[in-house]
C-alpha cells in the first residue's frame, strides 16, 4: 500500500494553490485552508518547513501570505515530499532477493513520477486529468 501522510497531501494541495496564484502576488494562509479544507494551524507549520527550505516565502502585513519562491516549473514534487516527509524509498519487508528487480523498477517509476514539476501538475489539474483536492 503507498501512502502519504496528511501533511505531505496538506503540504502538495498548498503549493500546487500557490503556483496556480504564482505572479498574482502572496496567498493568504486563511484562504488556502479554507478552500482545501485545511485546519489552518497545521497548514501554517507545514508552509514554514516549506518556508525554511526555501521552497516558499512569506510576507507579512494586510496583504501578506506565502507564494513560491521559483517559477512552478523548477520545482518538483519530490522536492516538496522531501522538505514534508524525508529522503523517499520503496521500503519491503522480508527476504526480498529475488524480487529486488521489481522494487526497482517500482522505485524508478516513482522517481519518475516526483519528477513531475508543478507547472505539470497544474496543467494536468486544469484539463481535467488530477481531481481537485490533489491525492496521489
Amino acid at each position: 500500500m503507498f501512502t502519504l501522510s496528511a501533511k505531505a497531501i496538506y503540504g502538495l494541495t498548498a503549493v500546487v494553490e500557490l503556483a496556480h496564484q504564482y505572479r498574482s502576488g502572496p496567498v493568504q494562509i486563511r484562504d488556502i485552508a479554507s478552500r482545501h479544507e485545511i485546519p489552518r494551524h497545521y497548514l501554517e507549520q507545514i508552509l514554514n518547513t516549506l518556508k525554511r527550505s526555501e521552497l516558499v516565502r512569506s510576507h507579512r502585513g494586510a496583504h501578506g501570505g506565502y507564494e513560491l519562491t521559483a517559477h512552478p516549473d523548477s520545482i518538483s514534487l519530490r522536492a516538496v515530499l522531501t522538505e514534508l516527509e524525508g529522503p523517499l524509498a520503496v521500503a519491503h519487508v522480508g527476504p526480498a532477493a529475488s524480487l529486488q528487480p521489481l522494487w526497482d523498477d517500482l522505485a524508478a517509476h516513482i522517481d519518475g513520477f516526483l519528477a513531475q514539476s508543478l507547472d505539470d501538475v497544474m496543467r494536468r489539474r486544469i484539463t481535467g486529468q488530477v481531481d481537485q483536492d490533489f491525492i496521489i
